[in-house]
């Protein structure tokens, strides 16, 4: 098999007599293994398919010594869904995709090689005679979930419900008895990681600020959350673990922003407080340039040892609002309908908006893309020639086209400026007496 010049030949006996397309699947099958359990390493679930074939060529270029390294690997992690990285597959899936596999010089020494590790290692016991998992997991190596939650310094219930966060499940078939039980190797690697991390008390404590604060500063991602990046949208903050290294990271971006000066300093949360605005928000002006720490309070905690001036702080926050953001009514002006038409949108999820004090704004971007992707009627009849906006209505509404508000909550009709565009087209074809395009 070669690389198409770009790399030194592959070259393996195990693989001689298989076709190009079957050992290509069988690299890659034993390349994910391999890869998997390599389970601290964060770039494996983003491996691309180059890597993983590489991975599988190399062990099986020694397949007597990689082998057993690979069988404990799986076997470390069997039982349990793949935690972080992804990759992993398990030590019966694996030895079931090798007793489906056709028989061949690897499947041979595959086979040959699982048995002799199954049959020599006191952590698996081995069926012979069977066409499903080939492998059953000691239950020694597994230890009951209470025990395994004070281990890790927990209560049962929250070490329970954090695992189901991060789809780590006991096994399905050890929950069968008085209590659940969980993997030993999962329980090692777990307080390994916990040691590195804050719970959300633990966070609230360091960050010197609310609850709903460090909720509010773990949505900004200023903090990261020990999660697959797909359920940071799903964060459960009570039951969350949050990277120590990653708040240190913020306390020491917000410390090399020093600039000592000035008289009448707030701490910055109480300084965020009094002006009604986040203290997220407030460290992100600050992280962004616009707005300067100008002390230090040592003897505070957290975000409270960094004390700014309040009127700073005003005048960071108005820059801010007119670089990125339009009150409501001005976005309508623009999209070309009446205020309450614009609210209407808002109250129908829409169109985002924000809500500083008393007023209603509009990110410029957010407003920019609304505009862009629609179109109202009074545009509709301008370019069709409808003489009015509701004649534009009506009209098109007999050629399918609906506006993206009921009439009765919203005077101007706006509509998705793609939908519009083609029926527009399909009313100037009946119109011209044109045949109509055959809808497949």
């Amino acid at each position: 098999m070669g690389r198409l010049g770009f790399a030194d030949r592959v070259a393996s006996a195990l693989l001689d007599d298989l076709e190009l397309g079957r050992a290509i699947t069988t690299m890659e099958a034993v390349g994910r293994a391999a890869m998997g359990i390599e389970r601290f390493a964060e770039e494996a679930s983003n491996a691309s398919s180059g890597a993983i074939l590489s991975a599988g060529f190399n062990a099986m270029q020694g397949l007597s010594e990689r082998l057993p390294v690979i069988l404990d690997g799986l076997v470390a992690l069997s039982g349990q869904r793949p935690w972080r990285w992804g990759l992993l597959k398990a030590y019966g899936e694996f030895y079931e995709w090798v007793m489906d596999e056709p028989q061949s010089a690897v499947a041979h020494a595959l086979r040959a090689g699982i048995v002799e590790h199954a049959q020599a290692s006191d952590q698996v016991t081995f069926k012979a005679n069977t066409n499903v998992a080939g492998v059953v997991m000691a239950t020694s190596k597994y230890v009951p979930l209470a025990e395994a939650a004070a281990e890790c310094g927990m209560g049962t219930e929250r070490f329970r419900r954090f695992c189901e966060a991060q789809g780590v499940l006991p096994s399905a078939r050890l929950r069968q008895g008085e209590s659940a039980r969980i993997s030993r190797a999962f329980v090692d690697q777990f307080k390994d990681m916990v040691s590195e991390c804050f719970n959300a008390t633990e966070l609230e404590i360091a960050l010197g600020v609310s609850s709903a604060a460090a909720r509010a500063i773990v949505d900004a991602g200023l903090v990261d959350p020990i999660l697959p990046a797909e359920q940071r949208r799903e964060l459960k903050f009570n039951i969350a673990l949050f990277s120590v290294q990653s708040v240190r990271r913020l306390i020491d971006d917000l410390a090399a922003r020093i600039e000592l000066s000035g008289e009448n300093l707030t701490a910055l949360p109480k300084a965020a407080a009094t002006v009604r605005f986040a203290t997220s928000k407030a460290v992100e002006l600050v992280l962004s340039g616009r707005l300067s720490i100008r002390g230090y309070d040592g003897s505070a905690p957290g975000l409270q040892a960094f004390l700014i001036d309040r009127s700073e702080l005003s005048k960071a926050i108005g820059k801010q609002l007119s670089d990125e953001y339009v009150p409501i009514t001005v976005a309508a002006d623009q999209i070309g309908i009446k205020g309450e038409t614009a609210r209407a949108l808002r109250d129908h999820n829409l169109l985002d908006t924000t809500r500083h004090r008393n007023s209603l704004l509009v990110r410029r971007d957010t407003l920019q893309k609304f505009v862009d992707d629609h179109v109202t009627s009074q545009s509709l009849a301008a370019k069709g020639g409808f003489g009015s906006a509701s004649a534009a209505t009506k009209q098109l509404k007999k050629v399918g086209l609906s506006p993206i508000l009921p009439v009765e909550l919203a005077r101007q009709a706006i509509f998705r400026r793609s939908d519009a565009e083609a029926a527009l087209d399909r009313w100037h074809r009946l119109e011209s007496g044109a045949p109509r395009a055959t809808e497949h």
